[in-house]
């Protein structure tokens, strides 16, 4: 047996990994550079020389946080070459807190936005958390008053984007990983950050879990057994939570139909919209933007415009739905834009296109009149058209369902003093093509 096979961990342990995943699978293993994944990606390419069918490349994330990040980078790609293993470098930079002080949320968000950038249908992202990252991630959990699915710690896979992203040591001790990166012979980068007691995880590391297992001896263990129990709970709450949002729209649908959820009872209800959430890829939220979502947003009033902010996503209610949307940043107004047909107009969110058409579309006539976009924007309050009846927008919003937090983003197209169309949802009847005739549709394409 190979001596970096010992102490349960080594290529067998990869190999075996990897074996429960289909042939084309592409694995990416996630090179920090440090001790643990320097063992994770040298495994993988032993792996690999078993079985030269795997697919294998790494990617490093260069946060900029260091004055050593680009040297570290370089260093990540040498060793890639040295292990006959192509290596990418993401460049992020997490927004700071303060003072220049990296949050511990802000680092790993950046870096797993750019993972979810990257990776394709075929992809399993691959990163060395162990054993001890496991059981640091329940107690910081815990100290958090998460719940049950906190409480599990490290899924051993999930979803990301379009892809996937496992943890294959996630039951392999950190000073097992450490061993076998030592007996590799190749360098390690040792970020001063994990040294750092102003993170609450290096205080529990250092300072916390050796105090308890001087106790309880056998902490590590016993904690992940724990994790294992609130995993197997929580999975009986999804399957709760699907039974009760069967009716609501199904735990993947885009939206949630409020008065299902105003039936059941708070727990259940804080449980179905949690589900609901990790379903859609929002990693999971504290209990009190849980509580938060299920009080203000679902019991909201009817003409309320409620919206709960998470990271990048926002939780609205519109109607008699629950909508999961992107942050949708500011958008200046009034802005007023002259447009001739066939060009396309650029905007700050979005880009407006003509399409010709037989049939549907605006007659060919407007071409000779004077065209105008208008975008309300965010900071503005005008619900009235600059032109003839101008009290008949908002109407028009609503009765094409165009949800309020959108009226301000979407062009309103005018022919003269006529309103035209409205984005890509709406033309006015009294200025379409006649039936087989030429026309041109309006193609609103908002930025992402």
């Amino acid at each position: 047996m190979d001596r970096r096979d010992a102490g349960g961990f080594g290529p067998k342990v990869i190999a075996g990994f990897a074996a429960a995943y289909p042939p084309a699978t592409r694995f990416v293993v996630a090179f920090s550079g440090g001790a643990d994944s320097l063992a994770l990606l040298h495994a993988f390419m032993q792996a690999r020389e078993c079985n030269p069918d795997v697919s294998l490349h790494a990617v490093h994330v260069n946060h900029h946080l260091h004055p050593n990040s680009m040297r570290w980078a370089h260093q990540c790609i040498e060793v890639g070459r040295r292990l006959s293993v192509d290596v990418s470098v993401l460049d992020v930079n997490p927004r700071t807190n303060g003072g220049g002080h990296v949050g511990e949320g802000l680092a790993r968000d950046a870096r797993y936005c750019a993972f979810e950038r990257i990776l394709t249908p075929r992809d399993v992202l691959c990163t060395a958390h162990s054993l001890d990252d496991h059981v640091e991630t329940i107690l910081l959990n815990l100290l958090r008053g998460a719940g049950t699915r906190g409480l599990a710690g490290i899924p051993e896979r999930r979803r990301l984007g379009a892809g996937i992203v496992a943890r294959p040591v996630r039951g392999v001790s950190r000073a097992t990983l450490r061993g076998y990166a030592d007996a590799t012979g190749l360098p390690q980068i040792s970020d001063p950050a994990n040294e750092d007691d102003r993170f609450s995880r290096v205080l529990l590391r250092r300072k916390v879990i050796p105090v308890l297992e001087t106790r309880w001896p056998g902490l590590l263990a016993t904690l992940a057994r724990a994790g294992e129990r609130a995993r197997e709970s929580a999975e009986l709450l999804d399957a709760l939570a699907a039974l009760d949002l069967e009716n609501a729209g199904g735990i993947r649908g885009t939206t949630l139909d409020i008065e299902v959820l105003g039936t059941l009872q708070p727990a259940r209800r804080r449980n179905a919209i949690a589900t609901w959430l990790t379903a859609q890829g929002v990693a999971l939220p504290g209990t009190r933007r849980i509580e938060q979502i299920a009080r203000e947003v679902v019991e909201a009033k009817m003409d309320a415009v409620p919206c709960v902010r998470l990271g990048e996503i926002e939780v609205r209610r519109y109607r008699h739905h629950l909508h999961l949307v992107p942050r949708m940043h500011p958008v200046a107004g009034p802005v007023v834009r002259s447009w001739r047909i066939p060009e396309s107009l650029t905007l700050g969110h979005g880009c407006l296109t003509w399409e010709a058409c037989a049939g549907g579309g605006l007659d060919r006539s407007v071409r000779d009149t004077e065209i105008t976009v208008h975008i309300r924007g965010d900071d503005v309050k005008q619900t009235r058209s600059p032109h003839r009846g101008g009290n008949s927008l908002k109407k028009r919003f609503q009765s094409l369902g165009i949800p309020p937090w959108e009226r301000g983003r979407i062009p309103v197209v005018y022919a003269g003093d006529v309103l035209a169309a409205i984005g890509s949802d709406w033309i006015n009847p009294r200025l379409a093509a006649s039936p087989g005739a030429q026309g041109w549709r309006v193609v609103w394409t908002p930025r992402t």
